[in-house]
């Protein structure tokens, strides 16, 4: 919050252009529409879900704060703080399906994993103390049909794997 972040996309070599405005929350799982989380510079609130192509604002929604996320098929997870939010993308609309609250803990990249889309993996630091002092990140999974989440131990390193159009990249 409180930053300025702008979007660009790279149509070819040496060609790119500003797409707008905001943070990149996540890319369709067919690489033709982003959603944008515009207005972290305190301007306002907004989810832009906008046409990769042509640049087009297809939709939009006022929302708290989001950071990276997650699109498979029609469902996409944002963290929101201590909440991952979900929310279903059809026919150029998107919908807020749920919110799972995570007992005190700040999430980052949350991710699905399985075919059936039913949990999300991803970093979590515990408020400790409740005076904002946060532990180490450490590996969680939440389960979204009971809104349950459990969190690893710290004493193991994570590695973390990226996602870019539905393919795994591990630095490892």
């Amino acid at each position: 919050e409180g930053e300025y972040t702008e979007t660009f996309v790279a149509d070819e070599p040496g060609r790119i252009r500003e797409l707008g405005d905001g943070t990149p929350i996540a890319i369709s799982p067919d690489g033709t529409r982003v959603l944008v989380f515009a207005g972290g510079d305190g301007s306002g609130h907004d989810l832009l879900l906008i046409d990769l192509a042509t640049g087009k604002v297809l939709h939009t929604i006022r929302t708290a704060y989001l950071s990276s996320g997650d699109w498979k098929r029609d469902l996409v997870v944002a963290a929101r703080g201590r909440t991952l939010l979900v929310l279903r993308v059809r026919n150029d609309r998107i919908a807020v399906v749920g919110t799972v609250a995570s007992n005190g803990a700040s999430w980052s990249e949350p991710r699905f994993t399985g075919t059936g889309l039913r949990r999300v993996v991803g970093r979590a630091s515990l408020d400790v103390g409740g005076a904002g002092d946060a532990t180490e990140p450490r590996p969680a999974v939440c389960v979204l049909s009971t809104r349950r989440c459990r969190f690893g131990p710290t004493d193991r390193p994570l590695i973390w794997h990226h996602v870019v159009y539905g393919r795994v990249a591990s630095p490892t």
